[in-house]
This record gives structure tokens, C-alpha cells and sequence, in this order.
């Protein structure tokens, strides 16, 4: 009896109200979600840090930002390019770009196992950088115009996609309260789809078409400094809870 009693009541000091969750009272339980009782509700944050949903929403869609540029530059613009302007025939084009996708599939378990192991930001760091640099040098494989060079050019590109898209589906809701993780996690994503894939096709044919196709990876270079700074201003999350507080009689 005695044990059980011990069980339904507040574990706070002095209080022998009902246990609502994570073995407080209402009252101890509201103190221990803004970090009054001993230890921070979210490890990744302080108690002024848990209120960062709203910056973290821009900023985590801003991480998504590169992923999509690169994606759609390669198989949309890329392709066109050449089809139109290489005269690459649109069969070996296509057969090429399925090829590379294997790529993108590669990098993505790959970088799903890595955040597992070393962390989420630290991969996509690493993503962002290793994007800028395929940004640079899609476009002068080419434009050595052979069909090596060309399927090259789409592995790398859709690589860099694939090792940015991988630690995404855990970073993502791992920034945010249990909650509301799910709105504000899939707000965040199609955030980041929208400015970087929506408009990345012809973003990137306007470039070529004005300043040559080198204009075109500098954008996605500048698409991966966007994404870089963004992922520099949230916290590494490998290690915060994604369990919702348990209440009483739920």
C-alpha cells in the first residue's frame, strides 16, 4: 500500500499531491517543463532556450534549402542542358540520371548511419560543404561533354543531395517539442522545398542564360552557404528526448 501511495504522489519535496507526469504534481510538472526543478526539460536548451520554435522553423527550413537546389538543378536543369545544349540523346540522358540515382541512395543510408553515430549536425555540416563543392564542378564535367563526364556530374550532384536529405528526417523533429513536433517539423520541410525547389529550375536557366552555366554553381554553392548558417544557428540534437510526458489516466 505504501509503495503504491508512493507511486500516485508528487516526488517534489513536501508534496503529497497526485502524480500528472514524469512523477510531478500539475503544479512541480509546469515547473519542471520550464526547467525549475533541477534539470532542463530539453537537454538541448536552457529554460529561455525552449521558446526558440518559431526561429528554429525558419532556420531548420533553411537547412533543407540545398538539399533541393542541388536536386532540381541536376534533374531538371542538368537534364535539359544536355539534351538541348550538348545534344546528348534524351535516352542515354535518362538512362544516365537513373544510374546516378543509386548515388543518392548510397549516400543517403550512409549519412543516415553516420548521424546515428556521430550526430545530426556534424553530417549535415559536412553535407552542406561537400554540396558548395559539387556546385563548382558539375558544371565543367559538363562540359567535357563525353558520357563519363556526364554521369559523373549527376552522381556527385544527386550524392550531395542524399547525404543532406538523410540526417533530415531525424534533425528535423528532434528540434521541437513533442507537442507540436509534427506541424512544426513538416512546416520547416516544405518550407525548405518550397524556397529551394520551387524555383530552382528556372532560377538556374535565367543564370545560364545570362552569365553561362558557371553562374549556375555558384548558385548552388550559395544555396549551400544558405543552409550552412542556418544549420550553425540550431543545436545538435542526437541526444534529445522525442518521448511525450505521459499523464495519468491517458
Amino acid at each position: 500500500m505504501t509503495d503504491a501511495m508512493t507511486e500516485s504522489t508528487c516526488k517534489a519535496a513536501d508534496c503529497d499531491k497526485t502524480v500528472r507526469a514524469k512523477g510531478y504534481c500539475d503544479r512541480h510538472y509546469r515547473s519542471w517543463r520550464k526547467g525549475k526543478m533541477g534539470k532542463p526539460r530539453h537537454p538541448s536548451c536552457n529554460e529561455a532556450g525552449c521558446g526558440k520554435a518559431p526561429l528554429r522553423l525558419l532556420l531548420g527550413g533553411g537547412t533543407i534549402i540545398t538539399c533541393y537546389v542541388v536536386f532540381y538543378v541536376t534533374t531538371t536543369f542538368c537534364l535539359s542542358y544536355v539534351t538541348t545544349t550538348l545534344k546528348l540523346a534524351k535516352s542515354e540522358a535518362l538512362g544516365l540520371l537513373v544510374a546516378a540515382i543509386w548515388a543518392m541512395a548510397l549516400t543517403t543510408v550512409l549519412s543516415c548511419l553516420a548521424g546515428d553515430r556521430f550526430g545530426r549536425k556534424p553530417v549535415l555540416i559536412v553535407g552542406c560543404v561537400f554540396t558548395g563543392v559539387i556546385g563548382l564542378v558539375m558544371f565543367p564535367l559538363l562540359g567535357a561533354g563525353t558520357a563519363l563526364s556526364i554521369g559523373v556530374a549527376f552522381a556527385l550532384g544527386l550524392a550531395a543531395m542524399g547525404w543532406v536529405y538523410g540526417p533530415l528526417g531525424a534533425f528535423l523533429p528532434e528540434l521541437f517539442d513533442a507537442r507540436y513536433r509534427y506541424s512544426a517539423s513538416s512546416f520547416a520541410y516544405n518550407l525548405g522545398g518550397v524556397l529551394g525547389g520551387a524555383l530552382a529550375p528556372t532560377i538556374a536557366a535565367a543564370l545560364a542564360a545570362a552569365d553561362g552555366t558557371s553562374a549556375v554553381g555558384w548558385y548552388v554553392a550559395g544555396s549551400a552557404v544558405v543552409s550552412l548558417l542556418c544549420l550553425l544557428g540550431l543545436p545538435e540534437t542526437r541526444h534529445v528526448s522525442t518521448e511525450l510526458p505521459a499523464r495519468v489516466g491517458a
